[in-house]
């Protein structure tokens, strides 16, 4: 009787070694999973605090760029341009604003002339901001269609000032004679009937 009571001891004894042994383990393994889990979370911080910089660099590379444009340009109102980067559908996104008069207004499609001029600067300042850049070369395709007739001159005087800067080379193919006084090159396009002639001026 008395070795039956000594063998269930030693079992229970053994048994309760491996509980031991087990939650031993099992504190191991959370103390890991919680320097996991700080790792973690200090990842994530410096990746939303990099992401937070980098989303205040483009901002201001962005907006810097289209206001400069906009600038140059005597348009009847004062407008400045704003970026501002948000999370939509958990993505990050990008709304633009044009500011007047501490009113902020969504671009609309139809705002003519101050469109042409922002939508040109937003592709510039995206095209600077690519990295290993395959050509300086910009093909644009009448860029101020809606740009009212004297404000031609001060689109041509920015559009050159932004490709200086920028180093690039722009091919323009447009009917408005006022982009002859910054072009390096003119070519003059005759279609008669079918054939089309091409001129050097």
């Amino acid at each position: 009787m008395i070795d039956c009571i000594i063998e269930k001891v030693n079992e229970r004894k053994g048994a309760y070694k491996l509980l031991q042994q087990q939650k031993n383990k099992i504190k191991e393994s959370l103390t890991i999973e919680r320097q996991q889990n700080n790792y973690t979370c200090e990842a994530l911080e410096i990746i939303q605090k990099l992401a937070l910089e980098t989303q205040e660099q483009l901002t201001f590379h962005i907006t810097d760029m289209v206001n400069f444009a906009v600038s140059q340009i005597p348009f009847q109102a004062a407008y400045t341009f704003e970026a501002k980067f948000l999370i939509k559908n958990n993505k990050p996104a990008c709304e633009f604003f044009y500011v007047r008069d501490g009113q902020k207004m969504q671009p609309k499609f139809d705002s003519g002339g101050l469109l042409d001029v922002v939508s040109l600067a937003l592709r510039l300042s995206l095209w600077s901001l690519k990295k290993g850049k395959k050509s300086n070369i910009f093909i644009l395709d009448e860029p101020f269609k809606h740009l009212s007739d004297d404000l031609l001159p001060y689109a041509c005087d920015m559009l050159r000032v932004l490709t200086d800067k920028l180093q690039l080379q722009v091919i323009l193919i447009t009917q408005k004679r006022d982009f002859e006084n910054i072009a390096d090159n003119i070519l003059h396009t005759i279609l008669e009937d079918t054939e089309t002639t091409i001129k050097a001026l």
